[in-house]
């Protein structure tokens, strides 16, 4: 079938091109979802491609580009779609017909009421230092697309040094468009002349940012204010739009060279201690390679002279000096830092550049010191711009304070005996503690854990939460058995990954893996429980400006003692009392505190999903077994179940099920925390026939810890059935009402039961069709859930077998291709249609079955003409000359088929397709169309 929309007459001066459609029907349309366009009698015309249909009395859009007229079409509009060739494939003998002729509805379009020009022409520099390079940011945007090849040529640049260049880079986010990133630049007139690349284009929906580098005059100007316009040969492609003045002046060249910011700040304050002096410098223009910074005034540092002082943070590699990249000179005997930044590295003018380095503190209390800072920088023929010598902000080096803790606290996860116990320890100094300090934790007698041998099945990793202050248990197995280890108590927590992670593992090596938190780290301590010490190493710098929190776990007594209140010290902090309430008591006997289960599906002989929360206040260990009993009525055979949830991996995401004792029993493979909700699902087949009451389940757990038999709270009802199998949803519907025409028919079914794979369902009552005895074409969102089908006409009845599981949460839409009866028929006719589903008993799962019910609505009745429902196109810019997608949406009453052609008629005259290629087709039903493209016919 052909559809063809017209009025769109009167365009000449083109050779023939495809013009491409997109949309709904684009991807059914012939020639690769094409069109052909015809110029001289202005239409385009769009062909359904092989097995392809538009089905009935749903709307489907299609979408192409032109170029509008460049001069005002006011008088102008599409006047109508028709459709051509088959709108139905008759079954007896292949005739063909036409839909009626449809005018089309909606605002009138590509009348190129409005000329091109540039919504945003923005213009401002980053710095008007004389002498410095500034870098000039541009922002456009048109009204109208700029394809590629068009120019676009800013000019009244004056006053700048830069010499000519036919390669003036550019940057930001919009450089990519143009042809090299770069421009053409000439001096004298101040014109940047810049080409859209192939492939790219200027949006009019966004605004458009490139950037480029000119140096100022080295003496102040009046700030110019450019011109911007747009040109191009090739009159398909070029907008022209007249040039106007941009938004904004630059180069004015009236400020001095400057540090905008300088500060310094220090980490330590202890006398000879290492501080880490850290700097932030911002200064107003770039400074380039080959720039020298000094700092001066460092007064007091033992840190004899050196060229090899190295520099940290993230800008280290801009500096380097005559020992390599990421130094500087250091100076004693002059007080004096000199920073040469390297060549092909930049500081930049945006925002502070922030470095450090280490200097030693002097060995007596001084006043601290306020530093002067100083730059000089390179420029063309030899000249040196200059920031002069000035005192920055924040003074260092006063080396007079001893080292406390502001915040030193332990707390524990639980009391409970012989259990795991996480310990965590808050700690805030006032001073900054360097990588590599000794920490000691002391006062930790009465643990079980031995000193430097620890046998278990296998350690706990803890991630710590500090954003909800919660700790979450994740066990890992090692290889199969029990382990040795030597000397190591893991530590986690916001600041684990400040510690040292060396170790030994014997005889195996464990995997150090990472947790989940990037601020948690498998790190590793040395426990000494003869003196209740444990030691770490910190890698990386304890801070002075925000709390430090660790944790670690080791065993609780196995009797009840006195709690115990720890202490710590490091380096250069001496002992100081943990504040908190105590730890290491183990006073607590295991207990269930929470046991819940809650049921789901009603339906008898249905799966019910069953959920399972439990919260014990101990850890229980690997090997450890639940059972959950009194799980009645259900017919699921015995044998393994999968189980779900955020914890079955715990248990190996299974569990093993009795029919005979209705039991369910989970056997730990893993630690399961204690002091956490630990949720499971399960599934089991519910009761055959009607139970409302439900089953009443119990929980139990051994054999070490023993946790007594508690009945569960049931927060809904389990393995009841309150409703018999049946269909909430069965619906079917004609896809035409042609006598003899083939028939697009759609049933959607929601049973209140999942029906899984291997099922046949049965659908009786669709006498009168012309289709053949044997299988057929099923299509739709879900036609994978079916395998198998097999029609009998003569019975009037379809089997479908399905290959997956239909689900009861949602509606599952068939759509199938029957023919229709050679004459209109009632339903009196033929009887209602009907569904049932059945199956036979398996290992995993008893006989289903789902009684027959009759189909909501009517097919196969054979009576009904066919005409366009809905016919629309719209327009999306009426802007002389400029790129214009043109939607059509259509809803026709019978489904077009293979072959049809779509056609719009009554293109103004100056309106053609952008290229020479084609006119390609888009939108949800462009793929409906040969090769998703029209053609375009002088």
């Amino acid at each position: 079938m052909r559809v063809t929309v017209s009025g769109l007459d009167k365009t000449g001066g083109l050779s023939d091109s495809a013009l491409p459609v997109s949309g709904s029907l684009a991807p059914f349309v012939a020639n690769g979802s094409t069109g052909v366009f015809d110029s001289g009698a202005g239409t385009l015309s769009m062909q359904l491609t092989a097995g392809a249909v538009i089905p009935t009395c749903v709307e489907s859009t299609l979408s192409f580009t032109v170029k509008n007229a460049f001069l005002s079409k006011v008088g102008a509009v599409a006047a109508a779609v028709e459709v051509s060739g088959l709108y139905d494939f008759i079954a007896n003998n292949g005739s063909t017909a036409a839909l009626p002729r449809a005018a089309l509805t909606g605002p009138t379009v590509l009348r190129s009421e409005t000329q091109s020009r540039f919504h945003v022409r923005r213009i401002y520099e980053s710095n008007a230092v004389a002498g410095a390079l500034t870098t000039i940011h541009v922002i456009v945007r048109p009204n109208a697309e700029l394809l590629e090849g068009s120019v676009v040529e800013i000019s009244g640049l004056t006053g700048s040094p830069t010499v000519n260049s036919a390669e003036l880079k550019l940057a930001g986010a919009g450089a990519g468009l143009f042809l090299r990133q770069a421009g053409t630049w000439v001096q004298c007139s101040g014109t940047l002349t810049l080409e859209v690349a192939p492939g790219m284009r200027i949006p009019t929906t966004l605004d458009t940012e490139v950037s480029f580098e000119l140096r100022n005059r080295d003496a102040p100007q009046t700030p110019v204010t450019p011109m911007i316009k747009t040109e191009g040969a090739d009159p398909r492609t070029a907008v022209q739009i007249f040039a106007r003045a941009m938004k904004g002046s630059v180069l004015s060249a009236r400020d001095v060279p400057a540090f905008v910011t300088k500060v310094a700040t220090e980490s330590n304050t202890i006398q000879t201690k290492p501080n880490t002096i850290t700097f932030y410098l911002r200064p107003n223009f770039v400074l380039q390679g080959g720039s020298v910074i000094t700092i001066s005034g460092l007064v007091g540092s033992l840190t004899n002279s050196t060229g090899r002082l190295k520099v940290f943070g993230d800008i280290q590699t801009s500096f380097a000096n005559g020992e390599g990249t990421g130094f500087c000179d250091w100076d004693r005997e002059t007080q004096t830092l000199r920073l040469t930044v390297k060549e092909g590295a930049r500081l930049e003018e945006g925002c502070a550049s922030v470095f450090s380095v280490d200097l030693q503190n002097s060995d007596k209390c001084q006043s601290p010191v306020l530093l002067s800072f100083e730059a000089s920088m390179p420029a063309e023929e030899g000249a040196v711009l200059r920031i002069p010598k000035s005192k920055g902000n924040g003074l260092v080096f006063s080396a007079c304070t001893q080292g406390v803790f502001r915040v030193a606290s332990i707390g524990e996860s639980q009391a409970v005996v012989g259990s795991f116990n996480i310990l965590t320890v808050t700690l805030r100094p006032n001073i900054d503690i360097p990588a590599n300090s000794n920490i000691t934790v002391t006062g930790l007698k009465g643990s079980q854990m031995p000193t430097s041998q620890i046998e278990y099945i296998d350690w706990c990793r803890v991630a710590w939460e500090p954003d909800t202050c919660t700790y979450t248990i994740d066990p890992r197995l090692s290889l199969g058995g029990r382990v040795r280890i030597v000397d190591p108590v893991r530590l986690t927590g916001a600041s684990a990954d400040l510690f040292a992670t060396e170790c030994i593992w014997t005889p195996y090596e464990m995997v150090k893996e990472r947790p989940a938190c990037y601020w948690d780290s498998l790190t590793l301590a040395t426990f000494d429980a003869c003196g209740g010490v444990v030691v770490l190493r910190n890698r990386l710098t304890i801070s002075s400006a925000s709390p430090t929190v660790f944790s670690f776990a080791i065993l609780n007594p196995t009797s009840s003692s006195t709690p115990k209140f720890p202490r710590i010290l490091t380096d250069l902090i001496q002992e100081t009392v943990l504040d908190g309430p105590g730890v290491l008591s183990g006073g607590i006997e295991p207990v269930w505190e929470l046991t819940r289960v809650a049921g789901s599906g009603s339906v008898a002989g249905g799966w019910s999903l069953i959920s399972l929360t439990f919260r014990t206040n101990v850890i229980l260990p690997v090997g450890q077994l639940i059972t959950v009993t009194s799980l009645v009525n259900s017919g699921t055979p015995s044998g393994p179940i999968p189980l779900a949830g955020q914890h079955a991996s715990l248990f190996g995401s299974s569990a093993g099920w009795s029919q005979e004792t209705a039991s369910l029993l989970l056997t730990a493979t893993a630690l399961v925390p204690g002091g956490v909700d630990i949720a499971v699902e399960f599934s089991l087949h519910g009761p055959s026939s009607l139970l409302p009451g439900g089953a009443v389940p119990f929980i139990s757990s051994s054999p070490n810890p023993f946790l007594a038999v508690t009945q569960l709270e049931v927060a809904s009802p389990v393995l009841s059935a309150t409703e018999l199998p049946g269909w909430p949803v069965l619906r079917i519907s004609d896809g035409s009402r042609v006598p003899g025409a083939d028939n697009l028919v759609t049933i959607e079914i929601r049973p209140n039961v999942d029906i899984e794979s291997g099922v046949e369902l049965t659908i009786s009552g669709l006498q009168g069709t012309q289709s053949q005895l044997g299988p057929v074409q099923l299509t739709g969102p879900d036609q994978s859930l079916v395998g198998a089908s097999h029609l009998d006409p003569c019975a009037g009845t379809l089997t479908l077998t399905t290959a997956d599981t239909i689900p009861k949460s949602r509606p599952v839409r068939l759509t199938l291709r029957l023919v229709n009866p050679p004459a209109p028929q009632t339903p009196g006719d033929r009887g209602a249609v009907v569904l049932q589903a059945s199956a036979p008993p398996t290992p995993k799962s008893p006989a289903f079955f789902l009684p027959p019910a009759a189909v909501a609505g009517d097919v196969l009745l054979a009576g009904g003409r066919a005409v366009f429902e809905v016919v629309e196109l719209r327009e999306s810019t009426n802007v002389a000359h400029a790129l214009n997608t043109l939607t059509l949406r259509i809803r026709p009453s019978e489904t077009l088929m293979p072959g049809s052609v779509v056609t719009v008629t009554g293109i103004p005259e100056g309106v053609h397709p952008p290229g020479q290629t084609g006119v390609p087709l888009s939108g949800d039903g462009a793929g409906l169309f040969c090769g998703g493209r029209g053609s375009f016919v002088e």
